[in-house]
């Protein structure tokens, strides 16, 4: 991959995506939450703390490799690009699944409340892969949302769990990030594709949330 390639996927499309991502999470999302029902945790702004120091990591490498004195070899530069972006939505997606189980633990009245207080007298364990499930079952979430939901689980738990590597073949075009699992290959996307899936998880969030919270009480 030339250098400029590498420049213009980290300046016009990995740094402005996060930055735009990062306005409509604490602009839009956060605001209507804190509104729309105080006693929620705020995800939204905690996806903008989770988003900052890495687009603050790759201005700050912007900026280095864009002096031809301190330039580092191509190779080096995507790998750099890659683990700063991949930190970055796997955190993000965990900070979401958190503030799922938390909506459910708070639940006072709604329809996944008896399921929910079912799995807890059961002392079951409640995955995010069980909410979302639920979640298109009764309707919060369509099927092409939990298609890509769980395609993004998916790809965090094999990130998170195997070194990056699928354990079963599928390709998943997410909101145009194709992503390719190969059983027993590294997994595969564009270089600014974790990008392009961060904006997928703000979005599919706060879809989610406004589904949810118009149908559930918390407290």
């Amino acid at each position: 991959m030339k250098f400029s390639i590498i420049m213009n996927n980290l300046k016009k499309i990995i740094i402005d995506r996060l930055n735009a991502m990062r306005i409509t999470a604490v602009c839009e999302h956060s605001s209507w939450i804190l509104k729309a029902e105080p006693n929620a945790f705020d995800v939204f702004a905690v996806l903008d703390k989770v988003v900052t120091v890495p687009l603050e990591l790759l201005l700050y490498y912007e900026a280095l490799w864009m002096n031809p004195a301190t330039q580092q070899p191509e190779h080096d530069m995507e790998e750099r690009i890659k683990v700063i972006s991949h930190s970055c939505f796997v955190s993000c997606l965990s900070a979401v699944e958190y503030f799922m189980k938390d909506c459910l633990r708070k639940t006072v009245k709604g329809p996944m409340l008896s399921w929910y207080k079912k799995k807890e007298k059961a002392k079951k364990h409640i995955s995010f892969y069980d909410i979302l499930k639920k979640s298109q079952s009764y309707g919060i979430i369509s099927e092409s949302d939990f298609n890509k939901l769980d395609g993004l689980r998916l790809l965090r738990n094999a990130l998170v769990h195997n070194n990056g590597f699928a354990d079963f073949d599928c390709e998943w075009n997410i909101d145009g990030v194709v992503v390719t699992f190969k059983k027993e290959g590294s997994i595969r996307h564009k270089l600014w594709g974790f990008s392009g899936l961060i904006e997928t998880i703000n979005q599919q969030t706060e879809r989610w949330a406004r589904e949810y919270l118009q149908r559930h009480s918390i407290q």
